[in-house]
């Protein structure tokens, strides 16, 4: 196996390994349109969906396809992706312990389902300057999104600053 698979296989396996609730994954999952739709894509429809409910912390990340052409464009995402998942993997049990799920996911687009019905679609490749990062959801306010790399301590640290707001 390549280098990208192990990681991607590693990624995986973190996240079935760790998460305190399997996550809630639908493919083919189409935003209606009562939703609200925080990223606008017009046109695209939503085969490549997560949907999240209640407290939760998402750490997304990379496919294989887009991994594939960022390194043949030259991109360098190795040692990004290993510190991402090394960290995401060291944060886990204590995201668990605050009540919140850990779903890892190469998903394109991320559904947050309120509690009191709204819902939001995120294209996390709305930021095309960053590749991985991570959504503090609880199911009641707007959802924090993070992107880049973070320590362990950092993503503890936000998910309290978000916990509090």
């Amino acid at each position: 196996m390549t280098k990208i698979s192990n990681i991607i296989v590693f990624t995986f396996v973190v996240a079935q390994l760790f998460c305190c609730k399997p996550p809630r994954e639908t493919k083919g999952t189409q935003a209606t349109a009562g939703d609200t739709i925080k990223e606008k894509i017009a046109g695209k429809a939503t085969l490549d969906t997560l949907k999240v409910v209640g407290k939760a912390v998402v750490f997304f990340t990379i496919s294989q396809n887009e991994y594939d052409s960022l390194t043949q464009k030259g991109f360098e995402l190795d040692e990004l992706l290993d510190d991402f998942n090394f960290y995401a993997g060291e944060a886990t049990d204590s995201i668990k312990k605050k009540g919140f799920q850990t779903i890892m996911t190469a998903n394109r687009f991320i559904k947050i389902e309120f509690l009191d019905g709204r819902k939001i679609v995120l294209d996390r490749l709305s930021d095309d300057s960053n590749f991985v990062g991570c959504i503090f959801s609880d199911g009641v306010k707007e959802p924090s999104i993070e992107y880049g790399v973070a320590t362990n301590l950092d993503i503890i640290s936000k998910l309290d600053r978000f916990a509090k707001q």
